[in-house]
């Protein structure tokens, strides 16, 4: 089985510090965390899992739910790419691709 975590973008933020000569700032990142899940079961078995921005990620439900949608679809690629999420699309195209090269 084939498995990619989706995660929030890295952004940088300031922490904001003065000294004698003026206000500096420490860069630090933040964001990475990870909202969602692909995973592969075969050649042509690929199912997803996306987290609501309201909820937190659980990856136990994520990768069962991701798993099972990989069984519902069966091997009906337009389904998958037809009814997941803009945001997940490309990721989606690179695992279909992904998993031809491992499932020979």
């Amino acid at each position: 089985m084939l498995i990619k975590y989706i995660r929030t973008p890295k952004k940088l933020k300031a922490r904001p510090f003065y000294k004698m000569d003026g206000p500096r700032a420490n860069l630090y990142e933040v964001g990475g965390d990870p909202i969602g899940v692909i995973v592969a079961i075969g050649k042509d078995q690929i199912g997803w899992s996306l987290c609501n921005p309201l909820d937190s990620y659980d990856r136990k439900l994520g990768l069962a739910i991701a798993e099972n949608r990989a069984i519902d679809y069966g091997i009906n690629k337009e389904r998958v790419i037809k009814e997941c999420p803009m945001s997940i699309r490309q990721d989606i195209i690179e695992m279909y691709e992904r998993a031809e090269k491992y499932f020979k």
